[in-house]
């Protein structure tokens, strides 16, 4: 194989991926008799935490709007955990607004953030 050609794809449990760029994130892997989720935590609590802030603001206003970016960075800030480092700070960032952007496209149902 040259250098440039890309590594084969590997499955694991019937998820396939392409080692060293693909991370199955989100996906159910059963090892042995137990079965788990492999994520990233920061990933997974910033979008599920997008997706109830969203869920919250629709019950209390009533409507889907699009927020400023100063009201919607107060919003994060009064959302995001306090314990994370700067790494994962940003990757919760990140998702939180892929939440709350999932729920604005109607890509992800309201009720998904009573989860």
């Amino acid at each position: 194989m040259a250098l440039w050609d890309e590594p084969p794809f590997e499955n694991i449990a019937g998820v396939e991926y392409l080692p060293g760029t693909d991370l199955p994130f989100g996906k159910k892997l059963r090892i042995g008799k137990q079965e788990t989720t492999i994520y990233e935590r920061a990933i997974e609590e910033g979008y599920r935490a997008g997706i109830r802030a969203h869920a919250r603001h629709y019950e209390q206003t009533n409507e889907i709007e699009v927020l400023t970016d100063h009201r919607f960075t107060e919003l994060i800030d009064q959302e995001i955990p306090r314990n994370l480092d700067a790494d994962n700070t940003a990757l919760w960032r990140s998702y939180f607004i892929v939440g709350w952007t999932c729920v604005s496209l109607f890509l992800v149902p309201l009720e998904e953030g009573n989860g």
